[in-house]
């Protein structure tokens, strides 16, 4: 999990689907801190790296990149 702290109460924007077995879960209501699940379900054996870019719907705040990186056996 992945802890987004705001000044307000704001919500985290949905990912576009990252492939490669890894799916992002938004915290689904309003708040001043939010809560992003990141899973990993491998489609095939070998090490998994990804750069996820988290916005949320607060006009002009800037985005996150965060790195995920997992192995499928």
């Amino acid at each position: 999990d992945i802890i987004v702290r705001g000044r307000g109460v704001f919500k985290v924007r949905p990912v576009a689907d990252p492939g490669d077995g890894v799916s992002v879960e938004p915290f689904g209501f309003p708040a001043p801190i939010q809560r992003v699940t990141i899973r990993f379900q491998p489609a095939k054996p070998g090490r998994v790296r990804k750069e996820l870019r988290l916005e949320t719907d607060l006009p002009g705040q800037p985005a996150v990149t965060v790195t995920v990186e997992a192995v499928g056996e």
